[in-house]
């Protein structure tokens, strides 16, 4: 379901819509519904699969979370603040990215717990690195216990993955020691995929063009300048800094908030149906979504 178009009066609310759709009013998470299609395939997995099914809800949680919280910073710094702006941004669209991903009503359940399997391997192998790196700058090896246990319950979860079905090759790359199937796609992959479910398909990759600033990179600073406002001088053009605010809401707010409230509204179709209606209603989307 795509998002309408964006009322910037509005978009303050907006914000708070994505934490309200996930949490009560006591703003503690929200339970997964049993009625809904995440419940039902929770409740008819065998032990493996229905593990990392319920443990989807409290990732994804955290990813709406961090989404309005991008959102809500996006909207504070405004077109003068372009550099900062874009870094909010990039992170918004992989949060949003990685929720599509894992919430795709389309996919079924096998995939969608493979896929879940596949982001616990990869941050438990994160985690383990981390504290690798700390065990070698502090010479402290009261870690090694840790460490060691780390490796093994990583072995023993892709082996289980393994002997339920799912085929796993190991790998030197870091962050893939065990890969699933086919993997999880490159973020910039993942990104240009829900922008064009959600935006379009846009001319230049989105993520590959924001990246580019993020990295401070020479084509990618030349967006921090407002190119509407120039004066032209003997040595050429001379630009003001900051964007415009007609190129901030193109190239930032329009495409984030339209991924941002695709991508919940797909998760909470999936795994939340009764408060889809609410949020769709928070973010003006007219919705007779039959879901759950």
């Amino acid at each position: 379901m795509h998002a309408g178009p964006m009322d910037l009066d509005s978009l303050p609310a907006v914000a708070r819509a994505f934490v309200a759709a996930v949490s009560g009013d006591d703003g503690i998470e929200r339970e997964v519904l049993e009625d809904s299609s995440l419940g039902r395939e929770i409740a008819s997995a065998d032990h493996l699969r229905s593990h990392f099914l319920s443990e989807l809800p409290h990732h994804c949680t955290m990813l709406i979370v961090a989404i309005a919280d991008a959102y809500a910073s996006l909207l504070s710094l405004g077109p003068g603040r372009p550099f900062s702006s874009n870094a909010v941004a990039r992170g918004l669209l992989e949060c949003a990215a990685d929720l599509y991903w894992l919430g795709d009503c389309a996919i079924d359940p096998d995939e969608r717990a493979r896929r879940a399997i596949t982001v616990y391997l990869t941050q438990t192998e994160s985690t383990i690195r981390q504290l690798e790196q700390l065990q070698k700058r502090t010479e402290d090896s009261s870690l090694d216990q840790v460490i060691s246990e780390g490796w093994s319950l990583l072995q023993a979860t892709a082996e289980q993955a393994n002997n339920a079905g799912y085929p796993v090759r190991s790998t030197r790359r870091a962050g893939q020691r065990y890969v699933l199937g086919t993997g999880k796609p490159a973020m910039s992959a993942l990104v240009d995929d829900v922008v064009s479910e959600f935006v379009g398909r846009t001319g230049v990759n989105l993520y590959s063009r924001m990246s580019s600033t993020a990295h401070a990179e020479g084509s990618g600073l030349g967006q921090l300048l407002d190119h509407a406002s120039q004066k032209v001088t003997t040595s050429g053009p001379r630009f003001a800094c900051g964007m415009e605010f007609k190129g901030w809401a193109h190239r930032h707010m329009h495409p984030c908030h339209a991924v941002a409230v695709g991508a919940t509204m797909e998760w909470l179709g999936l795994a939340f149906p009764k408060h889809l209606p609410g949020f769709a209603s928070a973010v003006g989307v007219r919705t007779g979504h039959g879901v759950g």
